[in-house]
């Protein structure tokens, strides 16, 4: 007897199961809240039409402000130059000179004007230039002072003062044996007496 009810308990027991599986006399009030709710889903936001507008606009006004003229970068606010100088001027100023290194750590590095060491301008790599100051100052070895070397340093400073730019030269034997006359000159040429007006960054 005990046998037929655990039977017949067990078949009440699938076919109530099987009720629930199939939604069948669940009762509302005990069934899961969570069962009626809807799955949100995560929207994205839609592109509009203004954001490839505003990146066109960003590279129409980097075209018209940066561009290449006559093999020079222009950029407003800054004198031109080759751009295949740029990777010379970096090699240039991990391998100057001791006479430049004189100059640079001892006096120019730390000044309160700012200067900048190797710094392309038109066709040149110039040693030293200070923007607000419009001031280039190089430092000559032996080769500057032949034949060949003066005639191009006078189309070189030609080129340079073309821009507005002042011209200081020195030689090497001036920085290492003279560095003290070298500084004071400098120093005059780079107070505020002798700006040169608006600066120009590079």
């Amino acid at each position: 007897m005990s046998k037929s009810k655990n039977f017949t308990s067990d078949i009440t027991a699938k076919f109530e199961l099987e009720k629930l599986r199939k939604g069948i006399g669940v009762d509302p009030e005990i069934e899961p809240k969570h069962s009626h709710k809807k799955r949100r889903t995560r929207r994205m936001p839609k592109k509009t039409s203004s954001q490839p507008e505003r990146h066109k606009k960003t590279a129409q006004s980097a075209s018209v402000t940066k561009g290449l003229r006559n093999g020079f970068v222009i950029m407003p606010y800054c004198l031109p130059y080759n751009p295949q100088n740029k990777m010379r001027a970096r090699r240039l100023r991990n391998n100057m000179t001791k006479p430049e290194k004189k100059l640079w750590y001892r006096f120019l590095r730390n000044h309160d004007t700012r200067v900048i060491r190797q710094h392309p301008i038109h066709h040149y790599i110039v040693d030293f230039y200070c923007p607000s100051r419009k001031l280039v100052i190089e430092v000559d070895g032996p080769s500057h002072y032949t034949k060949k070397g003066k005639m191009y340093d006078h189309r070189r400073t030609k080129a340079l003062e073309s821009y507005g730019i002042t011209v200081v030269r020195f030689s090497n034997k001036d920085v290492m044996t003279n560095f003290d006359a070298v500084c004071e000159q400098l120093q005059k040429y780079l107070s505020p007496q002798h700006a040169a007006g608006v600066e120009t960054p590079l």
